[in-house]
């Protein structure tokens, strides 16, 4: 599948590594699928950010995405063995639809592909459109907060 779109910004993802990265502004946002937005590896540190923002995609319409952001935490979808194990020796196919559940799942000091499948992991199949993300704004100091 082709995805054509103009994008707003594109910065390449490098944070300058003189930049103070104790003061930050954490932002929660819920993202309907797709997010709108295209996520990278740091090129300084083992974090993903945000690289490029979708014209008028969702990331876009939140008016709360910038590029440059870290991703620290992002809703995941894990499989449960159900109470008290019942379903553990029973085979995929017999496993409830409801056999799972989300969770915030930490990304802070997470590789890239490590990322990428946990918010791969809210998938449509289960009745899941959206994806929650906690983002990290680092604060200059000539950045207002």
């Amino acid at each position: 599948m082709v995805f054509a779109a103009q994008l707003v910004h594109n910065t390449g993802c490098l944070v300058d590594p003189s930049e103070d990265r104790t003061s930050y502004r954490l932002i929660e946002v819920t993202l309907r699928k797709p997010m709108g937005l295209v996520l990278a590896e740091a090129k300084d540190r083992k974090a993903v950010v945000v690289e490029e923002i979708v014209k008028g995609g969702n990331a876009e319409q939140s008016g709360q995405v910038s590029v440059g952001d870290v991703v620290s935490k992002c809703s995941a979808t894990v499989l449960k063995a159900g109470k008290g194990g019942e379903y553990e020796k029973e085979g995929y196919g017999q496993r409830p639809y409801d056999n799972w559940e989300k969770v915030m799942f930490d990304c802070d000091g997470e590789d890239f592909d490590t990322v990428m499948a946990a918010i791969g992991s809210n998938t449509e199949r289960w009745g899941i459109f959206s994806v929650s993300l906690v983002l990290k704004r680092y604060i200059s100091s000539d950045t207002p907060a």
